[in-house]
């Protein structure tokens, strides 16, 4: 074990797998962990290293003392520039750990207990909640539930889920939200758009996260658009699953293409990689970067073949060679879903924007296990082929991105929860094909959400169902995960 000398750091490979607790198990592949027998002070060791070479913000960290640590994600907190932006957010808001295990089978696309529906959480902090359905899984105990976008959960197995917070009810709300196994059958009070009100029972069931949720081929007056509704460019799934999308599209001859990346968190950005070149075609490759390099922190070029995540590599993609593209957008889309806006950007496509500002997610990590532990600290930021990866605010409609960045065209268009994703009639979608047809934004673009009148003001509560690292199976994002290929770490 290495004394510790403040700003001295052994190199971090010769650390790496030295582990306090050997596992026994085998990854994903078939092949036995790496582990060799240690104590938790070479974890620790071993992690300060590879900060201190790997981080980002590595010159913003003070040297910590690794002795005294029990806890090597505790130790990663510490380890994580504390600055904070101009408008008071922390530098960096998605560093992250996970255990190795939770970290492969999501990223592999194993299947979890749920329902197969996600949330909108409308009021934050606040009381009354307002959680919406904002999408469910074709086929998923959801859906065939009744459990529909748009509808508001009132109650949780009896518990008050609007204003409830004792003990017994955020235990109840927990229980049902966040099932532990197959089988479990809970009972949810909602209200529909409509403003009718039921109670629905449904029952979890082990579901596999599909990426590729939605497929149509609609009409904007002569024109047929694609549209995707593409919510995690995580698991491996998602590639099998946009060459079939991306496929249908381009036997059909679609004269514009909608991606739908509202809820998108983000994901992988080779897949985001293979989605420009599939909207866009071959004249945007850029040949000056090569894409093989499992380490590389710059951006990667568009990708004109599949890589293997779920289908055999070296496949060609098929691309709908547009000039144009619709991308929907909220404050849920992230990193991956703001490198296609602004990769497609950066070489001349017109990226048309529909909806609300996005994360602010510039920055990506590749991350990287030992014993035990999977560590995402951010590692490199991104930028497009025109050299522009200021967009930690986001990127808004018509709005300036940054303090120089481009204007993005489009419209401003909050989510509109009375309709399905896909129907011609959704408020953020109806935006998109009014402009494909006239060239323009719909004279009344901005649709509200549905609320109860009563329900209109908050008042401010630190709620515990906040904290919980998800919003039931298909929530889990995956946008903190930003760069990997087959066979990386």
């Amino acid at each position: 074990i290495p004394d510790f000398v403040s700003n001295q750091f052994p190199a971090s490979d010769s650390l790496k797998n030295i582990c306090e607790t050997v596992r026994t198990d085998r990854d994903p592949n078939g092949n036995a962990r790496p582990d060799e027998q240690g104590e938790l002070l070479h974890e620790l060791f071993w992690l300060r290293s590879w900060m201190n070479e790997t981080y980002l913000y590595f010159d913003q960290v003070t040297d910590v003392n690794p002795n005294g640590f029990t806890d090597p994600e505790v130790y990663f907190d510490e380890l994580l520039t504390t600055q904070t932006n101009t408008d008071g957010s922390r530098v960096d808001r998605f560093s992250f750990t996970q255990p190795t295990e939770v970290f492969e089978a999501r990223s592999s696309g194993a299947p979890t207990f749920g329902y197969g529906a996600s949330f909108a959480r409308i009021r934050t902090n606040q009381l009354p909640r307002d959680w919406r359905i904002s999408f469910t899984q074709d086929g998923s105990p959801a859906e065939v539930g009744g459990l529909t976008r748009g509808a508001q959960i009132l109650t949780v197995d009896g518990a008050d889920f609007l204003k409830g917070t004792s003990q017994s009810e955020i235990d109840a709300i927990n229980g049902g939200l966040f099932p532990t196994a197959v089988g479990e059958s809970h009972t949810f009070g909602i209200r529909r758009p409509d403003g009718t009100e039921e109670e629905i029972t449904i029952e979890s069931t082990s579901i596999a996260i599909e990426p590729v949720n939605k497929v149509e081929i609609l009409n904007a007056g002569t024109r047929q658009v694609g549209y995707i509704h593409y919510h995690t460019f995580s698991p491996r799934t998602g590639e099998e699953q946009l060459l079939d999308a991306f496929t249908q599209l381009s036997a059909a001859g679609v004269d514009d293409l909608v991606l739908d990346f509202r809820y998108n968190g983000g994901g992988l950005l080779f897949l985001a990689a293979q989605i420009g070149y599939m909207t866009a075609g071959p004249t945007s490759r850029n040949p000056d970067f090569d894409p093989v390099n499992e380490r590389a922190v710059q951006p990667i070029p568009f990708v004109d073949e599949t890589v293997g995540f779920s289908v055999d590599a070296g496949q060609s993609l098929p691309s709908l060679d547009l000039p144009r593209v619709f991308i929907l957008t909220t404050a849920r889309s992230c990193s991956a879903s703001e490198a296609v806006l602004n990769g497609l950007n950066g070489i001349g496509v017109e990226a048309i924007q529909i909806g609300t500002r996005t994360c602010g997610k510039s920055t990506g990590q590749i991350p990287v296990e030992n014993c035990g532990v999977t560590f995402a600290p951010l590692h490199f930021r991104g930028v497009n082929a025109a050299g522009f990866g200021d967009f930690d605010g986001g990127f808004a409609p018509t709005q300036m991105t940054g303090d120089n960045g481009p204007v993005i065209a489009g419209c401003v268009v909050e989510d509109d929860f009375a309709n399905a994703l896909g129907d011609p009639n959704e408020g953020l979608l109806a935006a998109a094909l009014t402009y494909a047809e006239t060239g323009s934004c719909p004279a009344a673009a901005v649709t509200k959400v549905s609320s109860n009148k009563t329900e209109k003001l908050g008042v401010p509560y630190d709620d515990p169902l906040e904290d919980l690292p998800g919003v039931l199976a298909m929530d889990r994002a995956f946008g903190e995960i930003d760069l990997e290929r087959p066979g990386s770490e």
